[in-house]
């Protein structure tokens, strides 16, 4: 399972606008916020969105960052746990 590089923030805010001990790995900034992210993970050669993911953002950059509680949640809906609460068509583009 990868992260393909699709990426949605839902800023339906459920904490702090600080979280504690945060600090980006891209930037290095500490300002962050509680939110609800969507992700397209590449799975057995399969594009397989998830919704709703709990994930701390950098309020500078919008990088994601998961909790390890958050990260295996994901991997087992991924693996099979969880029913598609819907399917949806998508494009495949490639450069050229």
């Amino acid at each position: 399972m990868r992260v393909t590089g699709a990426r949605k923030v839902e800023f339906q805010t459920t904490g702090s606008t600080k979280a504690a001990m945060f600090r980006c790995h891209v930037g290095g900034k500490t300002e962050s916020r509680q939110a609800l992210v969507s992700e397209i993970f590449d799975f057995e050669g399969k594009p397989v969105q998830v919704e709703r993911i709990p994930a701390t953002v950098c309020l500078r950059c919008g990088e994601p960052v998961f909790s390890r509680d958050a990260t295996e949640r994901v991997r087992r809906m991924v693996h099979g746990e969880a029913k598609p609460i819907k399917s949806i068509q998508m494009d495949v583009l490639a450069c050229r």
